[in-house]
């Protein structure tokens, strides 16, 4: 037969194949037991194809009417040339499995016969050579592509050999790419022993983009056992860890846990892996202790994103160890954010459940420990005092990580630490706390602390750190201090007026409260300082003098807002009442505006306008006092430059040098001066 332009029927999922010539010369004879069919030549042409004619010869025989046996010759036979012919077959699912399988690729030098047809114990005997073979992965089924081997029959059994410079295996059912080999190269074969079935595999050469294989395999297969006896060993070398995601069996995987895996592993190299398997393999892993399944792999340079938003653990050097059902793993050194890992352990028990866990003692600064939580998604939550901490000291600790991979949304991260003789500064105040000790846990989101001690503004200071959890997003830690502080200190770091005379000692308590309501809130922080004064002495202006051993009451309630702002509501000695809005500046904490009331009468507001408001009544003040206080900056900021407007009612006012009973003041700041208006009998 010779055809031009055929164009063959449509199979399912395919497009119509096309041959620009099909050309046929064949022969059959046949008898009641025996027949043959030789091609002598077959041109399957394709448009713009090379003419790439075959010759093939089949042989069969029957007994008691069924086929016996088969023989196969011929010099090539082109399997992307033959695979449109399946369109000449009667529709089946064996020829729609076929059209899928979509073999490719060439069998050369083809010698081969098969025996013992339909029978228990099949043979196979002769030789071929496999050059770019391949098919398509089916189902669950893997595929391949570009195999080069030569096989080799010998009836019970036959040998393989296999030298590919481009090899690839493809598998979707398990593996989210192909996987692509610069070489693969093995001895292999198969024989029948006493019933069984016998696979080995020595000298496997496989070289990946991102690994080096090699490995040998020994498989028994015995009559109705339901799976093989395997004896495997593996060496892989110079793997990248971040290519990881590719050899991770989707199927075996819940999504959650799929997820950690493939953004977990960032950097490192396998810089050595060793495999043995052996056992029955349907009972791998063996929990039952019926087989061996280890892996012992030391690994490199390992970047682990734990947890997302969290610092990466990075230049991990550690020997983990996969053994049946469980992993256990030994880290030598590598460091969280910047804190210095001091060995480590990584463990899980059983890969079924999937709860690995990992305990990573740190060491280093507390500057490092503190830039370690900030940068974490803890650190916004805890608002803008802790994101403007800073510290300095030795701190220890142990970073505790719980990853559930089939339940990742129930992980759980704990980092412990240990302070001792350490200092924290806050941005803004020109204070620090010093010789802090003690011990702080944070764990998934909420902060404890028994009771750190150390030194604040020249006295001692105790804080307990506790958190309320409502549900996992909502939750409320309260950080409680008490203390003793120097008056002096207090006046410096406080920004009060250089000549504020604060002198003595006094006892002060406070509570902080960061409350979050929802995850998708900001937390609300707010505090409250209390102090009676007592044993401080100062020099401010009335009504703020006082002796040290006068009780003057002050309570202060701060709500923070955006970051470098935060509003304080105070009372002080009963009647004094402020509302100020502060800002966060180069020269620290400074008062932005609001009011201050003396005396009865409505609160005092915050207000929109810059600058201080003075109101309300006194029995006694000084403008005297007031206009000399200066401000304790560099600058020598006057405080005409921060105050805004004054109306006091005045029992009794020293102005100048002068005293005046019952006056109205008020006082306006001008462009180069005050502006003073007086109002009282002894004016006029």
């Amino acid at each position: 037969v010779d055809f031009v332009e055929v164009v063959l029927a449509a199979l399912p999922g395919r497009a119509s194949d096309r041959y620009q010539r099909l050309e046929a010369r064949t022969e059959f004879t046949g008898s009641r037991d025996r027949w043959s069919l030789d091609v002598s030549r077959l041109l399957l042409q394709g448009p713009a194809q090379t003419a790439r004619p075959m010759r093939f010869r089949l042989d069969g025989v029957r007994q008691n009417g069924r086929l016996a046996s088969l023989a196969l010759d011929s010099a090539a036979l082109w399997l992307d040339d033959l695979r449109p012919l399946a369109a000449l077959a009667p529709a089946s699912e064996r020829r729609d499995g076929l059209v899928r399988l979509a073999p490719r690729g060439t069998l050369h030098d083809v010698s081969l016969i098969a025996t013992r047809l339909g029978s228990a114990t099949p043979e196979l005997r002769g030789r071929l050579r496999l050059e770019g073979f391949g098919f398509e992965p089916v189902g669950t089924a893997p595929g391949i592509d570009g195999l080069d081997a030569v096989i080799a029959a010998t009836g019970p059994g036959g040998t393989v050999q296999v030298d590919t410079r481009r090899f690839v295996f493809a598998w979707p059912h398990n593996f989210r790419d192909r996987i692509a080999a610069r070489r693969l190269a093995l001895r292999a074969g198969w024989d029948r022993h006493r019933g069984a079935w016998r696979l080995w595999a020595d000298d496997l050469e496989l070289d990946l983009d991102d690994a080096k294989v090699r490995a040998r395999l020994r498989m028994l297969f015995q009559g109705a056992d339901p799976g093989p006896l395997i004896d495997l060993s593996a060496r892989v070398s110079d793997a990248r860890v971040a290519d990881a995601w590719r050899y991770l069996p989707v199927s075996k995987f819940r999504p959650a846990g799929l997820g950690w895996l493939d953004a977990a592993f960032r950097a490192g190299r396998v810089r050595e892996a060793t495999l043995a398997l052996t056992g029955p393999l349907r009972r791998y892993p063996f929990r039952d202790g019926s087989g061996l399944f280890r892996v012992d792999a030391d690994i490199e340079g390992l970047a682990l994103n734990y947890v997302n938003g969290w610092p990466l653990a990075q230049d991990l050097n550690l020997h983990a160890r996969f053994e049946n059902e469980g992993m256990r793993a030994r880290i030598d050194g590598g460091r969280v954010g910047q804190l210095a890992l001091a060995g480590g352990e990584v463990a899980m028990v059983d890969w079924r459940e999937g709860g690995m866990t990992a305990r990573l003692p740190v060491a280093g600064d507390l500057g490092e420990a503190f830039g370690l939580l900030q940068s974490s998604p803890l650190g916004p939550t805890l608002g803008d005092l802790f994101m403007g901490l800073s510290g300095r000291g030795p701190v220890q600790g142990e970073v505790v990580l719980y990853l559930p991979l089939k339940h990742m949304e129930d992980r759980g991260v704990t980092v412990a630490t240990r302070v001792q003789g350490a200092e924290v500064r806050e941005a803004g105040i020109d204070e620090p706390l010093t010789d802090l000790g003690g011990t702080l846990t944070v764990r998934d989101g909420a902060i404890f602390a028994p009771r750190l001690e150390g030194r604040f503004a020249g006295g001692p200071v105790g804080i307990t750190i506790d958190t309320a959890i409502a549900t996992p997003a909502r939750r409320l830690v309260t950080v409680e201090a008490s203390g003793r502080l120097d008056g002096a200190r207090l006046q410096r770091f406080a920004q009060l007026p250089v000549n504020a005379g604060l002198a003595g000692e006094t006892d002060w308590r406070g509570t902080m409260r960061i409350e979050r309501a929802s995850a998708d809130e900001n937390s609300r922080v707010t505090a409250r300082l209390e102090s009676d004064l007592a044993g401080l002495a100062s020099g401010l202006p009335a009504p703020f003098d006082k002796t040290a051993a006068e009780r003057r009451p002050i309570a202060i309630d701060l709500e923070f807002g955006p970051p470098g702002h935060f509003i304080a509501i105070a009372r002080h000695g009963g009647l004094t009442r402020a509302a100020l809005a502060f800002e966060r500046s180069a020269r620290g904490w400074q008062v932005e505006r609001g009011g201050v009331r003396f005396g009865p009468g409505p609160d005092p507001v915050v207000g929109d306008e810059p600058g201080l408001r003075l109101s309300g009544a006194l029995p006694r003040a000084s403008l005297s006092s007031v206009l000399s206080l200066r401000d304790p900056g560099s600058s020598g900021r006057h405080v005409q430059d921060w105050l805004r407007a004054v109306d006091l009612d005045v029992d009794r006012l020293e102005a100048l040098g002068f005293v005046f009973e019952r006056v109205g003041v008020q006082l306006r700041p001008g462009t180069t001066a005050w502006r003073v208006q007086l109002e009282s009998a002894d004016i006029a």
